[in-house]
């Protein structure tokens, strides 16, 4: 969708202002804009000419007041033009240069529609000094025109003038009926500082809010700009990357959070001078040159000497490491440094000057700058000036006049958009959004939207879904705004909505064409496609567009030419509405161009001639099978298989009946002798591109051979070496029938050097009549070609034979060993393993059999061979010898015999174990088994089973953690093996005993403790109490009432366990309390905290008196009662006791107290 959104804010209010103050600007040489319209439009009625700075100020309904500047490019002074472009009476030699950056900034008084104040700063240039002062304009003076009532007013306060630089901005302030002038300060000592000196109704405070910061700059050149917001303050000291960023505070005028922004870490533009921040103040623009100067003015006025760049920084992100990244170059070229400054119509417009001294007719102008870098347009000499020319400079204004209500377009897909200044089209079916920004810092805001005049909304915003043209209409909102001051303010806005059909893209058929000249190209006229693509639509209302890719179609920028060059491709048509285009469709058909085929003329095609065979009827008849397509090259002239199609027929009408089906396998038995072939080449991609030519079919005799001929030979030079010299040319008569004589024969080691279509002698043997066999191993085999004056030829395979079957005299005999099985020296041979081995010594093992004999005349006479060779036992123990026959297949004659082939029987070794059986402690440490007597000739392993699969180990013993059965086994130098030796290895354990094991009976005639062996644990147990010796029996008896120990020990010696106490409990029947150190005290036996956590104990006399109360963990009772010694008689007991798990024993009866008398 397009958004052309028209928005005019209109502030009534007396006490406050609008952008029509900021409507007619003049700067520059003569130049000047007027905004009046919505669109600038130059002015040549200006007087000012200046250098760089300048001000001007309108009325709220855009009506020029007056205008600041210099009357030359020299002026060290500025002058004050009214409307009529005349000076104000006191208006001229006003403090300020025509060098300075910002030479002037005019103020309306607060609470005033007449009065204003003009601040100015001059410039160290010509004579004069940097300084700031104020005057006083009254416009009711000079019949309406106005005067300069007051000034100049000197605001350097105790500072030299020259210590001020050429910096001044403007804002709002956050009080009411405020604004803060704020100024920069570059003392000669000292830090640099700013000034923010508050307007108010009463005038312009005489005490500023002073800032000292800590950058020190080092050029008092440069622009500073506060951001419509009031917010954030930017300052640009015209030296290597000095811009600074700060936070203004609007309320206080204190300056605060210093951010130094890098431009270029060359010296190529990056000294900043022209700064201006977006209406929305999010985004900073930066406008910074190289600075050039040379004092030759032909040099310093060389556009080409100066270059400057155009910068966009993110001020709205939270770091300063966030807002350097967001740094955008918008432009770079050859330029000198200018002002940036904010329009009424929400475009930054760039000063543009090629020199210091030469200026510009035109204005540059970032058309979006609230976007972000990459989707800013700039239009570099956008504003055509006429008769003016920009300079270095343009008039800056209050910023706050440029704060504006933001009115935002939001689709269908949440993507929003500023939409001020800008209309809207859209399609049918579209869902919209307008958004008017929310407003603070007011008391109230009514909304009222007009629909073609007629009231439609109170909302704030409006919401559409599903558009249709009935959405079509002028749509004007009027907002009326009270602030916190009580000003009331109204704006207005315009929109004007029209709502499109979105067109239907009907596919059309594909183009297919023959490419006439095999280019690849074609051009194409695309246009024939677009009745197709419309349909029943009118090309009044659509157009369609074509494009390479639905990427391109989708953008819908510059569309393909018509005709259209191309070659085989597919093209997108994008239908798009005539009066929105971005409301379109998207359809895509092909572009087929075929390759045409161009075969050679049959006059330039060879014969194919072919040689008569057998494989077809009888040899020499002129019928044959041949392969018509070995033609293709010659036929396609350079083209390829992979692209044409060819068929092959048997007449010139190409009728298919007379199509040849299978050309690879053609077989001319209707035309002996050969014919003409007809051929159609076609393109596969596309029949309709086609052609045809003709060759012809010639069929020749053969020579009639044998294919296949043995020649064997004996090797007979006294030499058995395989070799032997053959006449090739004995075989010719042989081979060739019929006793033809115009045949050549030649001779070859390759088939693939003999039967090559065509002699070249490559590969062919020399002197056949004497020819020696190249290999002794195999039968040689070489190929006679025989071949007729046609170039007709057969080959035929001949096989050379040689055979040799005696021994070298230095041949080595073969060993065959085995291990003894049970040591009587004998053991079952396989001879025949060592057939192929014989074999192997020989030129031509395939040719020979091999044969065992005990004795040399056996093999002689071929007598008593041994048989079946793969099972004989040695008749002689351990070692025995045996004669070898080798025999010749092809060649019976030829044998060779020798002694040479040994059998030797290995001793099989024997291992014993010092300990066949052995225990193993679990948890225990590790025990080692070991060999007996172990030898060093033998190696020894120990594994797991008795196949010796699952080794643990070598060596002559080996350490276990583990109990089990054990196998070792030796082995000999010859691989021989021992049977394995069994080593039983039988666990136990130290026993685990706990009171869950023991059953006591106590408090009896007969205490007893039984122990329960099923949980001790594998071992083989013994068992003590206390201090006396083991016994094998776990059961006590007699057991005294107390305190005991149980004492297990393994009698496989893996140890004692550890001892465990147990109580058994008695109940004294009396006890002596004489003093005399022996049963002194009555107590339950066998009680402790360890095995009674609470318990205790009553005693009473027998009248059923409690005469006491004891613990059982105590001494007992000592016979007194409160002091008395009570007298010798039974007393009674009542024992509680309970255990550590809460179980409770209750014992009642009585003993006797027994007093001894001495």
């Amino acid at each position: 969708m397009r958004y052309y959104c028209y928005i005019i804010l209109l502030f009534l209010s007396i006490n406050t202002f609008s952008q029509g103050e900021a409507n007619v600007w003049y700067f520059g040489e003569n130049a000047g804009l007027d905004f009046n319209s919505g669109t600038p439009v130059p002015l040549n009625d200006g007087r000012l000419n200046t250098r760089e700075g300048c001000s001007s100020f309108s009325d709220a309904d855009g009506n020029l007041l007056f205008y600041i500047g210099a009357p030359n490019s020299t002026a060290s002074n500025l002058t004050v033009w009214n409307r009529n472009h005349t000076p104000m009476p006191n208006g001229t030699g006003l403090e300020g240069n025509s060098s300075s950056s910002q030479s002037a900034m005019i103020i309306p008084r607060p609470g005033s529609t007449t009065q204003f104040y003009v601040f100015t700063v001059g410039a160290n240039y010509g004579g004069d000094t940097t300084s700031f002062d104020y005057y006083t304009i009254d416009m009711t003076f000079d019949g309406g025109l106005g005067d300069v009532v007051g000034g100049a007013n000197d605001l350097t306060q105790e500072l030299l003038r020259t210590d001020w630089t050429e910096k001044v901005a403007s804002v709002k302030g956050s009080e009411c009926e405020t604004y803060w002038v704020v100024s920069y300060v570059r003392p000669s000592s000292g830090q640099d500082e700013f000034f923010a000196y508050k307007v108010t109704s009463a005038g312009v405070a005489s005490t500023p809010v002073r800032t000292r910061v800590s950058f020190p700059s080092n050029d008092i050149r440069g622009y500073l700009k506060i951001s419509p917001d009031g917010k954030k303050l930017a300052i640009a000291h015209m030296n290597f990357n000095e811009l600074v960023l700060y936070d203004f505070d609007n309320t206080t005028g204190i300056v605060s959070n210093q951010r130094q922004l890098q431009l270029s870490s060359s010296s190529d533009a990056n000294q900043p001078y022209g700064l201006e921040f977006s209406p929305n103040s999010k985004k900073l623009y930066v406008h910074a040159s190289n600075n050039f100067f040379s004092q030759n003015s032909s040099v310093n006025n060389n556009p080409a000497n100066h270059h400057s760049a155009l910068y966009q920084f993110d001020v709205s992100l939270n770091t300063l490491a966030e807002i350097q990244e967001s740094k955008f170059l918008i432009d770079s070229r050859d330029l000198y440094r200018g002002a940036l400054q904010l329009g009424p119509d929400r475009k930054i417009y760039r000063a543009l000057s090629p020199t210091y001294d030469i200026g510009s007719d035109f204005l540059g102008v970032i058309e979006n700058p609230d976007e972000d870098g990459s989707n800013v347009i700039y239009n570099h000499d956008a504003i055509d000036l006429g008769t003016g020319r920009s300079s270095q400079g343009l008039p800056p204004f209050i910023a706050s006049i440029f704060s504006q209500i933001e009115i935002t377009g939001e689709d269908e897909s949440g993507t929003q958009s500023v939409i001020n200044n800008l209309d809207v089209s859209l399609c049918t079916g579209d869902s919209f959004n307008i958004i008017s920004e929310t407003l603070t810092d007011v008391t109230s805001v009514t909304y009222q939207w007009l629909k073609n005049g007629i009231p439609y909304s109170t909302d704030q915003n409006l919401t559409f879904t599903n558009m249709t043209s009935l959405d079509n209409g002028n749509y004007k909102l009027e907002v009326e705004i009270t602030d916190l001051c009580g000003n009331v303010s109204l704006g207005e806005g315009e929109c004007t909505i029209e709502v499109y059909d979105i067109p239907t893209a009907t596919q059309p058929n594909n183009i297919v064409q023959c490419d006439d000249d095999n280019d690849d190209r074609y051009e194409f006229d695309l246009k024939l496609q677009d009745s197709d693509i419309l349909g029943s639509q009118t090309s009044i209302e659509y157009e369609v567009l074509y494009y390479n890719s639905e990427s391109q179609a989708h953008d819908g920028g510059t569309p393909l030419p018509n005709p259209y060059p191309t070659g085989s491709t597919r093209i997108y048509a994008r239908v798009q509405s005539n009066g929105n285009t971005d409301c379109y469709d998207i359809t895509f058909f092909d572009i087929e161009l075929y390759k045409s085929p161009m075969p050679n003329s049959s006059t330039d095609i060879e014969d194919l001639e072919e040689c008569d065979d057998t494989l077809a009827g009888e040899i020499n008849d002129g019928i044959t099978t041949v392969d018509l397509t070995q033609k293709e090259d010659d036929i396609l002239n350079g083209q390829s298989i992979t692209d044409f199609e060819l068929t092959y027929f048997t007449a010139s009408d190409f009728a298919p009946t007379a199509e040849i089906t299978d050309p690879t396998t053609f077989y001319n038995d209707l035309n002996p002798g050969g014919q003409t072939i007809y051929v159609q080449v076609i393109n596969r991609l596309n029949d309709e591109c086609s052609a045809t030519t003709s060759f012809e079919f010639v069929v020749n005799n053969t020579p009639e051979i044998l294919e296949n001929f043995t020649f064997q030979n004996c090797d007979e030079d006294d030499d058995p070496n395989g070799y032997t010299v053959f006449d090739l040319y004995d075989v010719n008569e042989q081979v060739i029938l019929n006793g033809a004589t115009d045949i050549t024969a030649t001779y070859y080691y390759d088939y693939a050097d003999a039967n090559v279509s065509e002699y070249t002698g490559i590969g062919e043997i020399p002197n056949p009549d004497s020819f020696n066999n190249q290999d002794t191993t195999t039968p040689n085999t070489i190929y006679a070609r025989y071949e007729t004056l046609d170039n007709c030829y057969l080959v035929s395979t001949i096989t050379l034979e040689v055979s040799t079957t005696d021994f070298p005299s230095d041949f080595e005999p073969l060993t065959i060993e085995l291990c003894d099985d049970d040591f009587d020296g004998k053991q079952i041979f396989d001879l025949s393993q060592k057939d192929d081995e014989f074999k192997s010594s020989f030129v031509n093992p395939a040719d020979l059999t091999v044969h065992y004999f005990r004795t040399k005349e056996d093999a002689e006479e071929n007598d008593n061979e041994i048989l079946p060779k793969e099972t004989y036992e040695n008749e002689q123990p351990f070692t025995q010898t045996l004669y070898v026959r080798m025999s010749s297949i092809s060649n019976g004659g030829c044998q060779g015999i020798g002694p040479y082939l040994t059998l030797i029987v290995n001793e099989k070794p024997i291992v014993e174990v010092i300990e066949p059986q052995d225990i193993y402690c679990i948890n225990g440490p590790d025990i080692t088994l070991e060999v007996l007597n172990p030898d060093s000739s033998l190696t020894y392993i120990w594994s797991n089973d008795a196949d010796g699969n699952d080794i643990i180990g070598g060596g002559n013993s080996i350490a276990i953690s583990n109990a089990g059965e054990y196998f070792v086994t030796a082995v000999s130098n010859e691989s021989c093996e021992s049977n394995p030796t069994t080593v039983i290895v039988n666990p136990s354990i130290i026993a685990t005993i706990s009171e869950n094991d023991v059953v006591i009976v106590d408090d009896s005639d007969n205490n007893t403790i039984t122990i329960d062996t099923s949980n001790l644990g594998i071992g083989e147990y013994e068992f003590a109490l206390d201090d006396n010796p083991f016994q094998n029996e776990p059961f006590f008896e007699n057991v005294t009432p107390g305190i005991h120990l149980i004492k297990i020990n393994d009698k496989n010696g893996c140890g004692e366990s550890t001892p465990l106490e147990v109580a058994v409990i008695g109940f004294p029947r009396f006890f002596t309390p004489n003093n005399d150190g022996e049963n002194d005290y009555w107590q339950v036996k066998g009680v402790s905290s360890d095995f009674f956590s609470s318990s205790i104990i009553y005693i009473f006399d027998r009248y059923g008196k409690l005469i006491a109360n004891i613990d059982p963990t105590s001494e007992g009772w000592n016979g007194y009662y409160n002091g008395n010694m009570l007298p010798s008689t039974d007393y009674w007991f009542t024992a509680q006791l309970i255990d550590q798990n809460g179980n409770i024993r209750e014992r009642k009866g009585h003993f006797s107290l027994i007093r001894r008398r001495y």
